[in-house]
């Protein structure tokens, strides 16, 4: 069965749409396989980015301050959170199973690296909580050591406020003494005046002078002024201590009025001794009792000074220790937060030192008690420090391993998801060329066969009918058992040749038949004749 030309017509035209239609689906086909490919190299990169996102939200968790910790753990599980899920989209997107197997594996590390850092902040968390009791018995240590040097200052205030009385009534016992010797020097003079004017009165009834008279008398009221002078100062200082022992007025001035009547009975020529031995018991009497007095209230003085320097000394040591802790505290800040393992070894010595110091220090074994015990938890709490910065850097260094193998691992996924995009894409662009150029040249081969099929009947046909043109009884015409529009043509031609033949047979009979009647018209009149 044949088809004809507008069939083959159609064929022709519709083959380059049938091709286009193919192309179409596989294209449409390796889109699909390439947006799913670049969605998964999308994918890989958000994975990477994550992940470098969590191992930095875990270095800021491990460097920040306690108090901001918990924002960086929670931005820590929304980058890993994040990559979980990326990583399962992933999983389902592929169909490959080595690729599902290197998403597995990186699905695996990524739940254990989450483990870790659960481990991880709990030792951290633990530290936090150890540093945190550090700075309070830090905070303890130098809130004690402030009372006892306040205790100290306090004493050394008081020590200097007793010396300064002390020294005030040794000055005042130092007055009354001085003055008091004053008297019993000037007495002594007086004694030696008068045994030297009794021996020159004795001289005198032998044949004495009125010049020596006159030098006695001169030498007397010397020596009565003097003693009359520090008999005056002496009632005034003892006025004053008495003022200042708080003991009031002392009254009639004795001491005064013993010099009068020694100077009275001096001045009348009478005998001065009974007077002057009553002036010199005063005079023992106040030396004996102010004597005593200075030495007591010298050893007083002494003893203070000794307290206030011992006071002083215990308040520089305690100072010291302060400035100590002070260093130590912040030195340990610097060292936790330095993860520096051999730093925290040596706080811990440095401890024990301040531990020694504070036994040194002079204190209530009360306040010692509690100062060392401060430094004891504070070096006990520092040691289980530096345990818990061994675990984290092994926890550290585990995790960096991990998240460098996630990252390699991510990188490597991101490397073949975009090596397939790259690959589907690029055999994309190759069967759209070969699809184009096989349509078109399925399409020149069909219009050429199509052609072809129309063209060689019609030019048989041609050359048929210029044969039959010469002699229609030579044969038949060919393809007229074609069902297409050239059998047509060759059947109505074929019909034409036919009915032509038939005239021409009939024509030719009529000729032969008229020929015959010629001649027997002629064989007629030929026999008529």
């Amino acid at each position: 069965i044949r088809t004809n030309i507008a069939q083959q017509i159609a064929a022709v035209g519709c083959m380059p749409v049938l091709v286009a239609a193919a192309i179409a689906i596989v294209a449409w086909f390796l889109l699909q396989q390439s947006d799913r490919a670049n969605g998964s190299v999308v994918t890989a990169g958000t994975i990477y980015r994550e992940l470098l996102g969590a191992e930095a939200a875990r270095s800021d968790y491990l460097n920040t301050a306690a108090s901001r910790r918990a924002a960086q753990a929670v931005r820590f599980d929304a980058h890993t959170g994040e990559a979980r899920r990326q990583l399962d989209a992933l999983a389902d997107a592929t169909e490959d199973d080595a690729l599902e197997g290197a998403v597995s594996e990186t699905r695996r590390i990524l739940d254990r690296y989450t483990t870790q850092m659960e481990e991880l902040k709990a030792v951290t968390e633990q530290n936090d909580a150890l540093i945190g009791a550090m700075a309070q018995q830090a905070a303890l240590l130098i809130d004690i050591t402030d009372a006892a040097r306040q205790r100290q200052n306090l004493a050394n205030l008081g020590y200097a406020e007793t010396v300064a009385d002390s020294d005030r009534r040794l000055s005042l016992h130092r007055d009354v003494l001085d003055n008091a010797r004053s008297i019993y020097a000037a007495l002594a003079g007086l004694w030696r005046h008068e045994a030297a004017r009794l021996s020159q009165g004795a001289g005198q009834t032998q044949g004495g002078g009125a010049t020596s008279r006159n030098a006695d008398s001169h030498d007397t009221g010397v020596l009565m002024l003097r003693l009359s002078n520090s008999a005056e100062a002496l009632e005034e200082a003892l006025e004053r201590a008495a003022a200042a022992e708080g003991r009031g007025s002392r009254g009639p001035k004795r001491i005064v009025a013993a010099v009068s009547q020694v100077s009275g009975a001096l001045m009348n020529g009478g005998d001065i001794r009974d007077s002057a031995q009553e002036l010199e018991k005063r005079i023992d009497q106040i030396l004996n009792v102010y004597g005593t007095a200075y030495a007591a209230t010298l050893n007083e003085v002494t003893e203070l000074t000794a307290h206030a320097v011992s006071a002083n000394e215990t308040e520089q040591q305690a100072q010291g220790v302060t400035i100590a802790v002070l260093k130590l505290a912040h030195s340990t800040a610097d060292a936790v937060g330095n993860r520096d393992i051999g730093a925290t070894i040596a706080l811990i010595a440095d401890g024990a030192a301040v531990e020694e110091q504070i036994a040194r220090i002079a204190l209530p074994p009360l306040v010692r008690g509690g100062m060392m015990s401060a430094v004891a938890g504070w070096r006990d709490s520092l040691d289980k420090v530096r345990d818990g910065l061994s675990i984290q850097d092994l926890m550290i260094a585990q995790m960096d391993g991990d998240a460098k193998e996630m990252a390699s691992g991510a990188s490597a996924l991101n490397d073949i998801f975009r090596s397939n995009a790259e690959t589907i894409g690029a055999f994309l662009r190759s069967a759209l060329v070969l699809g184009a150029t096989a349509g078109l040249l399925l399409a020149i081969a069909g219009a050429f066969y199509a052609a072809r099929s129309i063209t060689r009947p019609l030019d048989r046909l041609q050359r048929q009918m210029v044969h039959l043109a010469g002699n229609p009884l030579t044969g038949d015409i060919v393809d007229t058992g074609r069902q297409d529009e050239v059998g047509a043509m060759a059947r109505s031609v074929q019909h034409f040749v036919t009915e032509i033949a038939q005239r021409e047979t009939a024509l030719h009979e009529a000729k032969n038949q008229a020929e015959e009647a010629t001649r027997a018209k002629s064989s007629f009149l030929a026999v008529m004749s």
